[in-house]
């Protein structure tokens, strides 16, 4: 992914759609961000570069739940992008006796 103001637009339109508020503001976050999950709003310290929004945004994003029936199709494919691939469990073989 590439750390450009499109991506960091896309990013924070996600979680709009997503029904989050986002802000931004000083502080002493440790990681950077800080998530009010009762009230739904996402703050950025402002202070920080633009690769350190867009990989706290991508962090933030991986953990918060969404409803992805909403989302218009250029937010869904951002949405797929960011998301970790998922890790298939193999099916045990069935055990054979010696």
């Amino acid at each position: 992914m590439r750390y450009t103001q499109h991506t960091l637009d896309a990013l924070e339109n996600l979680l709009k759609e997503g029904g989050y508020r986002l802000r931004t503001g000083k502080g002493s976050f440790n990681s950077g961000y800080c998530v009010l999950h009762d009230k739904k709003v996402v703050v950025l310290n402002k202070y920080h570069s633009l690769e350190a929004r867009i990989n706290s945004l991508i962090e933030i994003i991986r953990q918060l739940p969404f409803d992805t029936a909403h989302l218009p199709e250029d937010l869904l494919e951002w949405y797929h992008k960011i998301l970790p691939p998922k890790t298939v469990n193999p099916v045990p073989l069935p055990e054979t006796p010696v």
